[in-house]
This record gives structure tokens, C-alpha cells and sequence, in this order.
């Protein structure tokens, strides 16, 4: 079975609502106007990045910056850089460099997420394509990942690298 459909699988034995390229999939016994919720999306950016030594998904929203000044004063750490490409491949098999999915769990990674973000109703996000967009509700995707909240970014218009 290819990791999109285990990803999809995931979400419905979890009961979450969620659409996939505008196509809803809600479960039974959860009321069809959780689809309002899904009305008002933002969309997410997900990048892995290794702070110190430990490998993280950081959750921000797209019109933001992530700011490596920032992951290293919340979490303490004293490098913050880049997962290599090569390791990418390894950590998230099948899954193109753009398109990691923001749940953790399913790669054993612990996830922050921006404090802007983490109040939003709903997330959309790229799912191992950058073509396919799944969105659901940020208070799902806060009970199944169990993310870290933190400042990590800022307005697109501030830059800063990753070392």
C-alpha cells in the first residue's frame, strides 16, 4: 500500500474529517456542518529541519518565513539547519521534498508548529505530491500530532537563512 492511501487511512480510522482536493471525507457520526470549519483554510508550509541533532517538522503558515533565530530561542538549540536532501528520501519514502505531510507521528518525528498558525480552524497542506492538497481541521491536527507551539516564524517580508 503506497504511504498517501496509509495517510488517508489514518485520518478516517481517527474519525477526523478532512478533503482531499476538494473531495470531503467525513465520518459518520460526525455532523456534516464540521464541513464549515473546513471552509476557512490556511494553507501550511511543512519543513523538516534538524535542531541540533534532532530532526523536527515545523509547521508554518505559507505567507510566513520560518526563522531559525526563533526555533533556537524557543527550543533552546544551538544549530538550526536543513535536513540534506538525501536524508529526506530516507525519512519520508515516496514523498516529494515539497509535500511532507504535517503529522509526525506517522515518521516517528516530533512537529512545532507556528504560534500564528495554531489557532487557525483549518490547515491545508501539500500530502506527498505538491499536486494533491489535503485540508482539515487545526484541532485535529493538534490531537493527532501532538505539536510543540512556538514563535518560528515571522512575515515573509523578514529573511533569515538556515545555517
Amino acid at each position: 500500500m503506497n504511504p498517501f492511501s496509509n495517510l488517508l487511512r489514518y485520518l478516517q480510522s481517527n474519525a477526523v474529517p478532512f478533503v482531499v482536493d476538494g473531495i470531503p471525507s467525513i465520518p459518520e457520526h460526525v455532523e456534516p456542518r464540521t464541513l464549515s470549519a473546513l471552509a476557512d483554510v490556511r494553507r501550511a508550509r511543512v519543513t523538516p529541519i534538524q535542531v541540533d541533532r534532532q530532526v523536527w517538522l515545523a509547521i508554518v503558515e505559507e505567507s510566513r518565513q520560518l526563522r531559525p533565530d526563533l526555533v533556537r530561542r524557543a527550543f533552546g538549540g544551538r544549530t538550526v539547519t536543513n535536513v540534506h536532501d538525501e536524508d529526506l528520501s530516507l525519512l519520508f519514502p515516496q514523498c516529494a521534498a515539497t509535500a511532507v505531510p504535517p503529522l509526525g507521528n506517522l515518521f516517528g518525528l516530533p512537529v512545532m508548529i507556528d504560534e500564528a498558525l495554531s489557532d487557525a480552524p483549518a490547515v491545508s497542506f501539500a500530502a506527498f505530491s505538491p499536486e494533491v492538497s489535503i485540508a482539515m481541521r487545526t484541532s485535529d491536527l493538534r490531537e493527532l500530532s501532538k505539536p510543540v507551539v512556538a514563535e518560528i516564524s515571522a512575515p515573509s517580508s523578514v529573511s533569515a537563512s538556515l545555517a
